[in-house]
């Protein structure tokens, strides 16, 4: 079952069509893997602070589209508005997100159809790829290394497969760490949910190319 809270009190969580049960406080954190990296992507700005409750969970698309409009704007020291101006956004029924309309300006982003973004609606890993993939290309960056090849990779969607070899070739940071990696056994795992910590790694990646 999926549980994710979108009340405006983070310690209020609704189970199915229960009602609203309030939590402890605690102060979330990332995994351990992704502390040093999460709390640099925190001090850049990258991650709004309602997001920073959801490290370890799946990564909704619209939470995505904002820390990816704050990695152009921290890479190219223009405001989203700035960098969408002058061109059209696609309208969407279900979102008037700000960050939405700037990711959809700059062709990073698409709808679901239907005239739908489906805001709220997990990010898949392939998805998150096209998107990094996207942007990176918005910032004339050129693939540095060797795209991965992974184990899965006849499933992935003919949509996603130049996407997640692009973001496999980009190697970024001192360390030259690819913008987005497989996972254990050399997989891709193309439709497993992308997790805010995940997210925010590869943003600041992203920024650090």
């Amino acid at each position: 079952m999926e549980v994710r809270n979108f009340s405006d009190n983070p310690y209020d969580i609704q189970v199915g069509s229960c009602e609203l049960y309030r939590l402890p406080e605690y102060t979330p954190a990332p995994s351990d893997w992704a502390a040093e990296d999460a709390a640099e992507a925190v001090e850049l700005g990258l991650v709004d602070e309602d997001i920073q409750w959801w490290w370890k969970d799946a990564c909704t698309r619209e939470e995505f589209c904002r820390m990816v409009v704050r990695g152009l704007e921290a890479v190219t020291g223009r405001s989203g508005a700035e960098l969408a101006a002058g061109q059209a956004a696609e309208t969407f029924s279900d979102c008037d997100s700000e960050a939405v309309a700037v990711a959809s300006a700059l062709g990073i982003v698409n709808g679901v159809g239907h005239g739908q973004f489906a805001p709220e609606r997990f990010l898949t890993r392939q998805q998150a790829a096209t998107m990094l993939a996207r942007a990176a290309a918005y910032l004339g960056y050129e693939p540095n290394g060797e795209p991965a090849a992974f184990a899965d990779a006849d499933t992935f969607a003919d949509w996603a497969t130049e996407s997640i070899a692009a973001v496999s070739a980009l190697r970024c940071g001192a360390e030259e760490v690819p913008l987005m990696q497989g996972k254990t056994g050399g997989v891709f795992d193309p439709n497993g949910y992308y997790t805010v910590e995940q997210a925010a790694v590869t943003v600041l990646r992203m920024v650090q190319f």
